[in-house]
């Protein structure tokens, strides 16, 4: 990442948050996405799916 521009302290924080992550330590579901927005939150995968015609 540093090759391609990033700052140091930028790197070590996506290092950071990424082992996080991998700990599991961010999968808590939360009800804050519906609180805010009133809508049910969905995956990823299903975002995806609803906008493939953007990734292509």
């Amino acid at each position: 990442m540093e090759k391609l521009g990033m700052e140091r302290w930028l790197v070590d924080a996506i290092i950071e948050i990424n082992g996080i992550i991998k700990a599991g330590k961010a999968s808590e579901i939360t009800p804050v996405v519906e609180n805010i927005t009133g809508r049910k939150p969905y995956t990823f995968e299903q975002f995806v799916k609803d906008n493939i015609a953007l990734f292509n």
